[in-house]
């Protein structure tokens, strides 16, 4: 089979539908998934030395393409796709992305070779050997990810990452060429394929345990829910928001083209810098102040609040503390200080009281400051980032299960600087 050579980038869903419907219907590995995996879209990129996937895409090196036998070239296009179900590319944020990819490419890896395709820490695939530790077996992504990092560390020369594998920078500059003249942007697409996503979770949900293939059947019920926290600056985790204090203007930290070029230059970014929404005009930043919190998470929130009111300055900032109803709410205009806040702990932890206010005033986003132990209500119409002050308390399996029931919105170790 040959396939087109071109630069950057071309369309290759003519190669890859064949090969998608084949397993579909003959293989059923992804039985139940069909939806999703007839949506992804395949291209073909001399930019990048093997190949990868994010949000919906999936993007392949046609000349490693054509080293594979038959066999090998199945085996990689259901690694590529359980990257994208899996949502490798998002999850690992905050991580070491060597370290982070090692972990995923064994438990997808493993997974593969339970239901019977040809792979082995020892095969080749066009000159790769693949990461396929039996020692792995039935861990997730986060738990193999945790003891790699850590050899890691100590011996830099241990776990090397494939050969080629391409970074999250050039993945995402991989989607922004697809999706030109489409008429979406990268979030537009993020939000389509979290959607699919979802109902693949939720469709395996509805199934009894053991009625799809067996590693497939296990995956969807585990890696798929896997909740962890992240670590990410205030510029990282508002980026949208932010405005550029001198111009006045909208600030963006888009990222410009790293398409590698033969030379080893890098191409000049071709994306303008442009702003995805308006300036924040509401931020709610709400505190749990149940009898769990400490003295010192009380003084981390309230550096927080300040922090963001500072590199945000929405046209209002309100500031809940609340136990099992709002203890204190205070407006802050944007030309006020957020100051005179007193933290008294206390009581038991509701978080509803909290929604039904925030629904009322109905601002773009809300943040929470809590550990979690708090039952979440369902999904609501802004959006929610969740503050945790310690991440190491969820390694605590009865801590685990609060933040395993997080089901929207990201989670993150609340900054320090």
């Amino acid at each position: 089979m040959s396939g087109p050579i071109q630069t950057p980038l071309s369309n290759a869903n003519t190669t890859f539908r064949v090969i998608v419907q084949e397993m579909l219907l003959t293989d059923k590995r992804f039985v139940g998934m069909s939806r999703y995996v007839t949506s992804i879209q395949f291209y073909w990129s001399t930019s990048i030395e093997t190949a990868c996937a994010g949000m919906g895409f999936i993007f392949f090196n046609p000349i490693f393409w054509e080293k594979l036998v038959p066999e090998q070239q199945k085996t990689v296009v259901a690694h590529e796709i359980w990257h994208l179900i899996l949502n490798h590319l998002e999850r690992g944020e905050g991580l070491d992305p060597d370290s982070y990819n090692i972990a995923g490419d064994h438990v997808i890896n493993l997974t593969l070779q339970e239901d019977g395709f040809p792979i082995h820490q020892n095969s080749d695939f066009g000159g790769i050997n693949p990461c396929c530790d039996p020692a792995y077996k039935g861990m997730t992504t986060e738990q193999i990810y945790v003891k790699i990092h850590e050899e890691r560390k100590k011996n830099p020369g241990s776990h090397k990452p494939v050969s080629g594998t391409p970074s999250k920078d050039q993945i995402e500059d991989l989607i922004k060429e697809a999706l030109e003249g489409t008429g979406d942007s990268v979030k537009d697409q993020k939000e389509k394929d979290d959607a699919l996503r979802d109902q693949v979770a939720t469709q395996a949900a509805m199934q009894p345990p053991g009625s799809g293939p067996g590693g497939e059947d296990r995956l969807i019920r585990t890696e798929r829910k896997q909740v962890f926290i992240k670590e990410a600056t205030y510029e990282e985790i508002f980026e949208e928001w932010l405005i550029d204090p001198l111009s006045g203007g909208k600030r963006t930290f888009m990222r410009p083209s790293r398409r590698q070029v033969g030379n080893g230059l890098r191409l000049k970014g071709k994306f303008p810098k442009r702003g995805r929404k308006n300036r924040l005009t509401h931020l709610v930043y709400a505190l749990d102040v149940s009898g769990s919190i400490t003295s010192y998470q009380a003084q981390q929130f309230l550096r927080s609040a300040k922090t963001l009111k500072e590199k945000l300055n929405p046209k209002l900032m309100t500031v809940m503390l609340w136990d099992t109803r709002i203890q204190f709410e205070k407006v802050f205009r944007e030309d006020e200080t957020l100051d005179n806040i007193k933290v008294n702990a206390g009581g038991g932890t509701n978080l509803q009281p909290v929604y039904n206010r925030v629904r009322q005033i109905n601002p773009e986003a809300l943040v929470i400051f809590t550990d979690l132990c708090v039952d979440i209500p369902p999904k609501p119409t802004w959006e929610t980032i969740w503050f945790v002050p310690d991440p190491n308390m969820y390694k605590d399996q009865y801590m685990n299960q609060y933040l395993q029931a997080v089901t929207y919105g990201d989670v993150y170790v609340v900054p320090e600087k």
